[in-house]
């Protein structure tokens, strides 16, 4: 589901044309002035702390730190939401 997402959104922001006159339309390079832009860095900032987190997870289960992994799984969930909701109001101006 990210890459169907990512990846036309992706495309769609590279390619938004700016200003079509009469001498034809011209292309901006990530226009970052649509929705798309906004909701496009929300889930691709958003799936790499998750996976990264998962990671950190996984190396102290892996490292048969069983109880410290418990602890870890909160503590990322919890920073995750956090930055997920800073990210949130900065991204889409909530405040």
């Amino acid at each position: 589901m990210l890459s169907a997402f990512i990846l036309p959104i992706h495309i769609w922001i590279l390619m938004n044309p700016q200003g079509c006159g009469s001498e034809g339309c011209e292309y901006m390079w990530m226009d970052l002035s649509v929705w798309g832009a906004e909701l496009y860095f929300f889930v691709l900032i958003g799936a790499a702390l998750y996976h990264s987190f998962y990671r950190v997870k996984t190396i102290a289960f892996d490292l048969t730190w069983l109880k410290t992994s418990k602890v870890l799984e909160w503590v990322l969930s919890i920073l995750f939401f956090v930055l997920m909701g800073m990210m949130a109001v900065c991204l889409f101006d909530l405040i």
